[in-house]
């Protein structure tokens, strides 16, 4: 690994926004992410979080608080920048902010195709609780307890 400085994890700001649909773009292309998108999507109650490693935006979490749980819409982090915690990091940063607004639950879809971040939700507490198939793609929900 690298040595790289103590990442940062921050609200998303409009500075970031590029850099956030570079990342989001190369990770989940059909999306097509755009910097006024994020901005619509921040205007419709949806936060992110950035991580900052030396400077550079490494990855990002988006999510929204709903009623009573908090739902993880995406994450992802540069490839330079894997192996480095940065993914649990993120989850356990939006998981804080969910207890804070007493929320009892996280969850998400996942891909069944990507085996490397049904682990990372696994081995940060998630389950899987059930199966979801949107045309010819099969998806995991994956869901973790808040309430200690």
């Amino acid at each position: 690994m690298s040595a790289f400085s103590q990442p940062l994890i921050r609200r998303i700001e409009e500075r970031d926004f590029e850099r956030v649909s570079e990342i989001t773009n190369y990770h989940f292309p059909h999306v097509r992410v755009t910097p006024s998108k994020i901005l619509k999507r921040l205007s419709k109650g949806f936060d992110y979080f950035v991580v900052v490693v030396d400077g550079v935006v490494a990855g990002f979490a988006d999510f929204k608080l709903m009623e009573r749980k908090v739902k993880l819409m995406g994450l992802a982090v540069d490839p330079e920048f894997r192996q480095m915690g940065i993914g649990s990091a993120l989850l356990a940063k939006i998981c804080e902010v969910a207890v804070r607004e007493g929320k009892s639950a996280a969850y998400l879809q996942v891909k069944q195709s990507n085996p490397p971040a049904i682990k990372l939700y696994q081995r940060n507490g998630f389950v899987i609780t059930r199966e979801v198939e949107k045309g010819a793609e099969s998806f995991y929900v994956m869901s973790k307890s808040l309430e200690t």
